[in-house]
């Protein structure tokens, strides 16, 4: 995810995946949805390759079928964010 071209993004799990977020701004908000496909149960790893280290105690997903994961990440630095809201909503 290259936070020099969006803010806001949306992911359709399909399978276990590992975020990488490159390129967050100090203090502007990054937003992002997590979707479930209809089966669920695919989990979400932090700190792809080159991304920013992720950092918080609420970095876990809904693992629902079709449930939504909304995370608002905040860069601290051009290196380290944290993770400062996550909303779980399942059986969309």
């Amino acid at each position: 995810m290259d936070a020099s071209i969006a803010n806001v993004f949306t992911l359709t799990l399909t399978t276990n995946t590992t975020l990488a977020i490159k390129n967050g701004q100090p203090g502007v908000p990054i937003y992002i949805s997590l979707l479930q496909d209809a089966t669920g149960n695919k989990t979400v790893a932090y700190n792809g390759a080159g991304g920013m280290t992720i950092i918080g105690p609420t970095t876990t997903v809904a693992t629902v079928g079709d449930s939504v994961t909304c995370l608002i990440v905040m860069p601290l630095s051009y290196t380290v964010a944290i993770v400062v809201s996550n909303r779980k909503t399942s059986n969309l």
